[in-house]
This record gives C-alpha cells, structure tokens and sequence, in this order.
C-alpha cells in the first residue's frame, strides 16, 4: 500500500469519525428539546380534545364521549413517556443500580431475533443475523441490553418501508463486544422541528387527533445510548454495508465491554 493511499484511508477514517461525534453530540446537546417535543405532542393532543369538548363544538354526545377517551388515551401516553424518562435518568444518576455481569452476546441478539423476526417478516423486512461464537461474554445488564437492541431494531422495523436489517454481532480487536446493526433509515435524525408551531384548527384538531403520538425515533435512540453508556458501552455510528443500495443507509454500532476470562468461569461455576 503506497503513502497516498494510506493518507487516503486516514482521511476517510477522519471524515467518519468526525461524522459520528457530530451525529453523537447531537443526540447529548438535544436532550432537553427532544424532551419538551416528546411532552409535549400528547399534552397538546390532551389540551386540545379538552378545547373542543368546553367549546361545545362536538356533534353530539356520542362524539363528545369519544373525545373524553381519545383525551383519556393521550393522558395514559403522556404518563408513559414520562414513566420511560424518569426511569432512564434514575438509571443514569445511579438511583437505580444495574446488574451488571457476564453475559453471552450471542443469548442476547438470539433473544432479540426471537421477539421481532415475526414483527419483521410482518413489515417484508428481512431480519439478517449473525450470531457470535459462544464464548463471546460481555460485561452488561442482560434486560437492559436486550431493552437496547429491541429500541434500536424496533425502531428501524417500523421505519423502514423495505430491504432487509442486518445484525452482526462480535468481539473487536478493542476488547468490546460489537453489535452492528445496518438501518436502511436514518433514524436518530429529527423527524419534526422541535420548535414546531402546534396551533391548528378546530377541524384540522379533530381530524388528525385519531392516531396516538407514539415517542419519536430519534428520542428511542437517546434512550437506548443512555441505557448503553451507563453500562460501560456506547453507541456509534458507521458507514453501513455496501449490500444496502439505500442512500440513507447507516450502521448503528453498540459497543459493550468484553468479560474477563477468569471473571465468566467464576460466573459459570456458581
């Protein structure tokens, strides 16, 4: 390989980096935004079901007693987005201690592969995964983890239109367990401008409010990169597989500490 050439790899590992420490900060630094956003699409779902009742404008009661559910719904998915919140940055602050030992990688993306591939086939996604050799152990929280990958697969399932998601799983020359995951979207990009302006019509309100918010992709992905850094592991991003001809296509990388020899024969001896 001549100097030029090995410039050229640098460069291209440099440009990557780069990307993935952007793409990285920008779901740190969002937090608080992707946050309020999340919050704040059922609680206006919630205020404006609420307008219409007060106002009178429903069509009959029957119409009004299905406004008083759809209100009701919103509530039960307000609470339960701030149920996740909460729960995620106990876990962060330490409030909530993990479980943190060996653990097979290859138990665990068999178990995601288990939950989803109906989900998946479902959708005529193909769900391609490589299992890692056996005596692959990483250092994590199995519930967690498994938490992690379902956020992360789940979600590109129900973004993606088409193609197939490829999971590979493996230990890296670092000393991590690896857990590539090629998404034909991106899906930690934002997908509303969290500054987005929510005043609408009386009849734009009742006809867009039959579908419940659901929390947004890249607030899922937030989640589960906490979930990950607080076991010792991280989330990065990569140029996905050149099988994957969409231009969106990215590789979603979940590094976890490997276990110690002698610390997974004391785990298997007990």
């Amino acid at each position: 390989m001549n100097e030029n050439k090995i410039l050229k790899e640098e460069l291209k590992k440099t440009q990557l980096a780069y990307q993935m420490a952007t793409q990285i900060n920008q779901f740190k630094t969002g937090f608080l935004a992707r946050s309020a956003h999340e919050l704040r699409r059922p609680l206006s779902n919630l205020i404006a079901l609420h307008q219409i009742i007060l106002s009178d404008l429903c069509e009959n009661p029957l119409e009004e007693r299905d406004f008083i559910d759809q209100a009701y719904q919103s509530a039960q998915k307000l609470l339960k987005i701030l149920d996740d919140l909460i729960a995620v940055s106990k876990i962060e602050y330490g409030n909530v201690s993990l479980e943190i030992r060996p653990i097979g990688l290859s138990q665990v993306v068999g178990e995601v592969r288990q939950l989803l591939y109906l989900q998946a086939e479902n959708r005529s996604l193909h769900l391609d995964i490589s299992l890692p050799q056996p005596d692959v152990y990483v250092m994590a929280d199995f519930q967690r983890l498994v938490q992690v990958l379902l956020t992360i697969v789940d979600t590109t399932i129900s973004n993606a239109r088409e193609g197939r998601i490829c999971i590979v799983a493996h230990s890296s020359l670092e000393g991590q367990g690896c857990i590539e995951i090629d998404c034909p979207v991106d899906i930690w990009q934002e997908s509303l401008d969290l500054l987005a302006n929510f005043s609408k019509t009386n009849l734009e309100v009742k006809s867009t409010l039959k579908t419940l918010p659901e929390m947004s992709p890249a607030m899922r992905i937030q989640i589960a990169q906490t979930l990950l850094e607080a076991m010792g592991g991280s989330l990065q991003i990569a140029e996905a597989s050149p099988d994957l001809t969409n231009d969106n296509s990215k590789r979603l990388q979940c590094l976890i500490p490997l276990a110690l020899a002698e610390v997974v024969d004391r785990e298997l001896s007990l």
